[in-house]
């Protein structure tokens, strides 16, 4: 029998449900942007659904009970959604002007059936934040050594197969440390690594060929520090 491949790791939820600034790291592609930095209105990213197996309540008024996640914490038993959205064509302002675009998504669950509808505007096209939203990709599966596993959460293009990347390192579901793609004086490329938070220079940075390699000497050390704590 084939070994079951580690799934992905996503940063941990707070008391109060949602993503803190503490426990996910800027560079990551999965989690949005606060919406009014800096601002009495600052929200912190949620995730959608996960409420210990229970929805908020919705125009019927009551609670909607799920199969997944019964928790309310990311594991093997989350929600797997299909999404579907649809949006306005062009409306324009008596500028001339691009104006937001109504739409509407809808999220069914594949395990449990639970069907989630957003409603919302997109910003138009031509405004300061553009319509079009953003696609990336990262490695689902993440790289693992002894008890650590490391999950990719950022790839930006560079030129030609080139990319740099950036990998959060968890342990036991927390967020122990970090790796990312460098590049030498000479041009050469690396993977550096250490526990504990991006650039705060306390901890000390391994260094190798690749990610993996890096990994397996994060896992080598004893100094294991979560991230928030």
């Amino acid at each position: 029998m084939a070994a079951r491949l580690p799934t992905m790791q996503l940063p941990p939820l707070d008391r109060d449900g949602a993503v803190g600034r503490d426990c996910a790291d800027l560079a990551d592609v999965r989690v949005p942007p606060v919406i009014g930095r800096y601002t009495d209105d600052e929200m912190a990213p949620r995730p959608v659904g996960y409420y210990d197996g229970q929805l908020e309540p919705g125009a019927t008024g009551r609670m909607v009970r799920t199969e997944c996640n019964p928790t309310g914490a990311w594991g093997s038993a989350r929600h797997l959604f299909d999404a579907l959205q649809v949006s306005e064509g062009d409306r324009y302002a008596e500028d001339d002007s691009l104006r937001p675009k109504r739409f509407v998504l809808t999220m069914t669950c594949v395990r449990c059936g639970i069907v989630r509808e957003l409603r919302g505007q997109l910003d138009p096209d031509d405004g300061a934040v553009p319509g079009d939203r953003q696609a990336s990709r990262v490695e689902p599966v993440p790289l693992q050594a002894g008890e650590l596993l490391a999950q990719e959460i950022s790839r930006d293009h560079v030129w030609a197969d080139e990319w740099n990347l950036v990998w959060t390192v968890y342990r036991d579901g927390r967020p122990v440390g970090w790796m990312a793609s460098q590049r030498g004086p000479h041009g050469k490329r690396y993977v550096a690594g250490a526990f504990g938070r991006r650039y705060d220079n306390s901890s000390t940075v391994e260094k190798g060929s690749s990610a993996a390699a890096v990994l397996r000497k994060l896992a080598a050390t004893r100094t294991q520090v979560t991230v928030d704590s």
